[in-house]
């Protein structure tokens, strides 16, 4: 198979560990950064090239778009399925998955338990919104952020209105997250491949951090999850259209709850915790896409 990962960093760890794997079965392995691909349709007919190489000739993509360019990266990745090429995790669904509101919105629809979360651009509705989520502290998160940047926990009401300000004045766009005291701050990454749960790991933060993320200094630690969570887990990544999901669940007292699903999740905590070749189990699945679409 000819194999093209989309990444923006060839060096980082899932994206080193699935060429890696890729080379182990004999496939041919292109890692591209989708910011450096040039795509056109002239005479009704798509084309994808980078680096003065075409690309049209690949049996399968691996996208691991990250959250700078990702509006470009998705063009590049709706190029190459106008193509008739497979991707894992289709345009669709990535774009589902780019704005945590809009991915709260669908899985709320579907009955998903997920925290209380508001949005507002109006400053004086602000002391409304923080009584609303049950007081303070509350959990600011901007549309677009990963690996726990671009979360902020406030514990008074003008820092709320500073961060409001001056995000509101850049032109982005924030949400405002109840914060779930119970949970200590103590998350479950599950990682979801074609509706499976292949690897799971409790997630704690560091002392005087709120943020799990391994990113952010937090420690990881085997789990044993209910089948409850389990079912959770996978509703989730399915109403998103995910084949490959790393689905955050936070536990409280009423139940739990899923606060995020990453479409592109890095798995390098979970490979190193449980000893399982994540990176193996996505190159066999993505392989036998083209070979599904074929049949």
């Amino acid at each position: 198979m000819k194999i093209l990962i989309l990444s923006r960093d060839k060096n980082y760890y899932s994206t080193k560990r699935l060429v890696e794997e890729s080379r182990k079965k004999h496939h041919q392995t292109l890692v591209i950064d989708p910011l450096q691909c040039n795509i056109s349709i002239t005479n009704r007919i798509f084309s994808i090239s980078a680096n003065k190489q075409d690309l049209s000739g690949f049996d399968v993509v691996i996208p691991r778009i990250g959250i700078i360019g990702i509006d470009y990266a998705l063009l590049v990745l709706q190029q190459f399925e106008s193509m008739g090429i497979p991707v894992l995790n289709s345009t669709a669904s990535l774009n589902y998955t780019k704005n945590k509101f809009q991915a709260l919105q669908i899985l709320c629809k579907a009955d998903i338990t997920v925290p209380d979360t508001i949005m507002t651009h109006d400053s004086q509705e602000i002391p409304r919104v923080i009584k609303k989520l049950g007081g303070l502290p509350v959990i600011l998160k901007l549309f677009r952020g990963s690996q726990g940047k671009g979360v902020i926990m406030c514990e008074n009401i003008s820092a709320v209105d500073s961060i409001l300000t001056a995000v509101w004045a850049l032109g982005y766009d924030i949400l405002l997250q109840k914060y779930i005291k119970d949970s200590r701050g103590e998350d479950i990454r599950m990682l979801v491949l074609n509706n499976e749960i292949i690897a799971t790991m409790k997630r704690t933060p560091s002392k005087n951090e709120f943020r799990s993320n391994i990113h952010q200094g937090g420690s990881v630690k085997k789990v044993t999850v209910s089948s409850e969570e389990i079912q959770l887990a996978i509703k989730a990544s399915k109403v998103l259209g995910l084949s490959l999901a790393g689905v955050d669940i936070m536990r409280t007292k009423k139940g739990p709850l899923v606060i995020e699903v990453n479409a592109s999740p890095g798995f390098e905590g979970l490979e190193k915790l449980t000893r399982i070749n994540i990176a193996q189990k996505i190159i066999d699945f993505a392989v036998d896409l083209p070979l599904n679409k074929n049949a």
